[in-house]
């Protein structure tokens, strides 16, 4: 039987959880491939990434791989902003021709506005959408208003903080996807209110940003790819890279040259995560992966079912390939697949409002066509997301293209914490499945919860504590029981 639901298959053919992975969700934010890739019951198989599942006559399933990342050959800027550009002009305008209406987020970043007047290539109506921040210091308010004023066939709303729910504002709506626990259940109620406070004309696509991010966002990975491919023409924006990040450009070169984990395969690099989710992570690690941290709340046990699983003792892992043979590519294929998963979750809990969310710069060609472009097309000093910025050339006013910042919403965790802070400890009370199922102290979490987090990191923590109570919780209730009934008969 095929889904593209591992817990609908569960559920049909009444399958147990895996206790074993499920403490591996306690990673911040997310387990590392192909750990996120398996289904977290006992008898489903997930089809591999880039690959399709068919069944021959005679009753053989075969699985065939159909796409893998391309390794970057394009070294000519205005080729690969011409690749980028025609591949997002594609994506976009397939949303505008297949739905009955379409709108865009409009935060006032780089992303989302570069989609919102690509839309207006492709559209002769459409509405866009920003959402207040509760920060005075935060400035996408006003970048989105520059946008909006020169998109003025576009209807625009713009929705006060105080008037939607806050962070971790809680969703009991079991139409969201229940694969896998959700590190971002934080956002769902914010979420549901923003993409449903309008009356569009069903079906309609919510255009955003996610993945541009990933795609066009140099990191530590790629910069020390760019360096050591070409150290003469990396040098001044490494220098830059690394100033930005408040540290000494001799001091981070001799640490890249000390990482244990920068020449070593994906394989051996998997095989020492059992011991390293006990640690913090390590400046400029050039690991294939962030390295994953188990939250402080995590029990013994529970920390000791992830580093077997991790060290071979378990669950099959399968084949420890890569999502890609290149670092930089691997890791960015890795976020590029949390962005879709991100994606299909927030279609799933609006879609019964006719709403889908879309993400145009996930499709396979946008992706494909950022990956093709070697590093010094998308590392220069001086410039932010250069590549991107290239291929919006004529399109994206260019006092908007020069924006390098991003605002903050650090200010809205706290104050949704505190609003909600009453209802996120009952969800930890006596009745807690997490608890029970000896993988979370309650203590340290209730801890956590009732005080003030010092880092952003707390809150990581949180919400996959979070995400996954409320993912044992909605386990436990039946979704298709008709379903059930009728292949029963």
């Amino acid at each position: 039987m095929f889904s593209d639901s591992a817990s609908l298959l569960a559920e049909l053919g009444g399958l147990p959880v895996d206790e074993q992975l499920v403490p591996v969700w306690a990673l911040a934010s997310y387990p590392p491939h192909p750990v996120d890739d398996l289904p977290l019951w006992r008898g489903v198989d997930a089809v591999p990434p880039g690959s399709f599942a068919a069944l021959d006559r005679d009753g053989t399933l075969r699985l065939t791989s159909y796409w893998s990342p391309p390794a970057p050959e394009i070294g000519d800027a205005d080729q690969a902003a011409d690749l980028v550009r025609t591949a997002l002009s594609r994506a976009v305008e397939a949303r505008s021709a297949s739905f009955a209406s379409v709108s865009a987020d409009l935060s006032g970043g780089l992303d989302s506005t570069s989609l919102a007047f690509m839309l207006d290539r492709h559209t002769a109506t459409f509405e866009t959408f920003h959402s207040l921040s509760d920060d005075s210091l935060n400035d996408d308010a006003r970048w989105a208003a520059v946008a909006a004023a020169r998109l003025p066939g576009a209807e625009h709303h713009v929705f006060p903080y105080d008037e939607s729910p806050t962070w971790y504002t809680m969703v009991d709506d079991r139409s969201y996807s229940r694969d896998t626990p959700d590190p971002m259940a934080r956002t769902h109620g914010k979420s549901l209110y923003l993409h449903t406070r309008v009356d569009v004309a069903a079906p309609h696509a919510r255009l955003n940003g996610t993945g541009g991010d990933e795609l066009f966002s140099m990191d530590v990975l790629a910069m020390h790819d760019y360096l050591t491919t070409d150290r003469g023409a990396a040098k001044k924006p490494f220098e830059a890279f690394v100033y930005e990040r408040h540290d000494v450009p001799r001091t981070v070169r001799r640490r890249m040259a000390k990482d244990p984990d920068r020449d070593v395969s994906f394989e051996d690099w998997f095989a020492r995560l059992g011991a390293a989710t006990v640690s913090e992570r390590r400046p400029w690690s050039l690991g294939w992966e962030s390295t994953p941290r188990l939250a402080p709340w995590i029990t013994d046990d529970a920390r000791a079912r992830v580093t077997d699983l991790f060290e071979g003792r378990g669950r099959s892992l399968g084949d420890l390939a890569p999502l890609s043979p290149r670092k930089p590519q691997h890791e960015i294929m890795k976020l590029v697949r949390i962005g879709g998963d991100v994606t299909r979750r927030m279609t799933a809990l609006s879609a019964g409002h006719g709403v889908w969310v879309e993400s145009p710069f996930l499709d396979e060609a946008v992706v494909e066509a950022a990956l093709l472009a070697k590093p010094s097309v998308h590392i220069r000093t001086g410039t932010y997301k250069p590549l991107l910025g290239a291929a919006m050339r004529g399109i994206l006013p260019p006092a908007l293209a020069q924006r390098s910042s991003k605002g903050g919403y650090n200010r809205e965790l706290y104050r949704g914490l505190e609003q909600n802070r009453q209802a996120l400890l009952e969800l930890f009370g006596p009745d807690s499945r997490a608890v029970a199922r000896g993988i979370v102290d309650r203590a340290s979490v209730v801890d956590a919860l009732s005080g003030l987090p010092a880092t952003v990191s707390t809150f990581m923590d949180l919400d996959v504590a979070i995400g996954l109570e409320l993912w044992l919780r909605d386990v436990e209730r039946p979704r298709y029981p008709s379903l059930q009934k009728e292949l029963a008969r």
